[in-house]
């Protein structure tokens, strides 16, 4: 046999010896392939959702408050009261994060920003009911045409981006209903299906705690939950905690 192919057989038997060395290692460090494989699963491609607080569900039922259209009639035992404060708190749903100069600087929760978006957006619609005054946090109108044309295309794109994000897959079948000719038809309008939720506590309680207790900007991280700021049920929030009535739905 050449010199030359003996050296390259060599080589191979050594490069094999260390494979099934390091296989051995495995095995023995690990129990079996297959947990190294699932421990690797876990760790890159997670089967379950990292999410920690547990889903809600929530009936989608025609909220009263939210329906009105005329001043006074969305909440006719409490007219002072506008559709933006059944829906943002005082605010607006403002966090205040303490930053590392220890200045204030307010920071955005976008289940919050959605309903700004969505409080300007109304406001267009039905002006009479919408009760906008100088301490709005949603007005529509800042003055500058263009100004509003730019925010109100804004509240469009974010909603539709915030829609398509959420990808709620809740089935909803038709159900009977009379036209305005009489006719018997069938109509789908989301009413009465119960959908699996995140729920809405831990955001309002963290908005309402750091309006006297700001969060420390090294506890922001991507979300409220991944920031580990929300408040335990058992803590006294020290701010305006309490939830309207659009937020209270079922509960597991």
């Amino acid at each position: 046999m050449p010199t030359q192919t003996r050296f390259l057989y060599s080589i191979l038997a050594t490069l094999i010896f260390l494979l099934f060395s390091i296989i051995g290692i495995i095995f023995s460090s690990t129990g079996s392939l297959v947990s190294l494989s699932q421990k690797f699963q876990i760790h890159v491609c997670p089967s379950e959702s990292s999410r920690r607080t547990p889903p809600i569900t929530r009936k989608f039922q025609s909220l009263t408050p939210l329906l009105g259209t005329q001043a006074g009639a969305a909440l006719p035992h409490d007219t002072d009261r506008s559709w933006e404060s059944l829906l943002l708190p005082q605010n607006g749903g403002i966090l205040k994060v303490r930053t590392d100069n220890n200045t204030i600087t307010d920071y955005g929760i976008s289940m919050f920003h959605q309903l700004h978006c969505l409080t300007v957006l109304r406001g267009l619609i039905f002006p009479e009911s919408s009760q906008h005054h100088g301490a709005s946090t949603s007005p529509s109108h800042s003055g500058d045409d263009h100004e509003d044309a730019v925010h109100w295309a804004h509240c469009f794109d974010y909603i539709a981006q915030a829609i398509i994000c959420a990808a709620d897959d809740t089935i909803e079948p038709p159900h009977p209903a009379i036209n305005k000719d009489g006719n018997r038809i069938l109509v789908i309008d989301g009413i009465g299906h119960t959908h699996q939720c995140r729920d809405p506590e831990p955001l309002w309680r963290a908005i309402g705690d750091s309006g006297s207790n700001p969060v420390d900007l090294s506890q922001v991280k991507d979300t409220v939950e991944n920031s580990g700021f929300p408040l335990d049920e058992e803590t006294t929030c020290q701010g305006d905690c309490s939830m309207p009535e659009p937020y209270q739905a079922e509960r597991n």
